[in-house]
């Protein structure tokens, strides 16, 4: 992205600023209603269509394994496609802390998220959940075992490891103990 932004960029950067917004709020007031709306209809690994009312179904199935979470959204960088300014791609921080297994979890997530402009409104094409580590309020993510559960619960992720740069950087320190 360059450093200089049209007027419509701006716009097009607070739009796609209020979907990650706007799911922790949806997953916070357990509406998955205003979830599914924040979803492109797409294909589906199988080719078929993924509908808005699947999308409800599959977070009123999610939102229905605990009683509470908050999520915060904190980092969030967006890059446009150069080639379709009609879609984008962003990184975005969160902090969820959940009620999993009768345990207050915390977890540090980041989702690798491309972005979609239809109709003049902007949603999430794709959502790529990764985690960076999710423990016990007040466990140390130090030493954690690795996530057994698709990264959503608790354990260590598979972030920053799975950046390049971070291990290329750890590359250089062979000789030194890291996350």
């Amino acid at each position: 992205m360059s450093r200089r932004l049209t007027a419509e960029q701006v716009g097009d950067v607070i739009a796609i600023q209020q979907l990650p917004f706007r799911y922790a709020i949806s997953a916070d007031s357990k509406d998955p209603a205003a979830m599914a709306a924040l979803f492109a209809e797409r294909p589906g690994a199988d080719g078929t269509l993924v509908t808005r009312a699947q999308l409800v179904e599959r977070y009123t199935n999610s939102f229905s394994r605990g009683a509470w979470s908050i999520l915060s959204v904190s980092n969030h960088l967006i890059d446009f496609d150069a080639s379709d300014r009609n879609r984008a791609a962003g990184t975005v921080y969160c902090r969820c802390e959940c009620e999993f297994q009768d345990e207050w979890l915390i977890q540090q997530i980041v989702y690798l998220d491309e972005y979609v402009c239809q109709n003049d409104y902007w949603r999430f094409s794709k959502r790529k959940h990764l985690l960076f580590y999710g423990a016990p309020l007040g466990k140390s993510p130090i030493g954690l075992p690795p996530s057994d559960a698709a990264e959503l619960t608790d354990g260590k992720g598979s972030m920053p490891q799975a950046w390049q740069s971070y291990q290329k950087f750890w590359e250089k320190f062979p000789d030194r103990t890291h996350f």
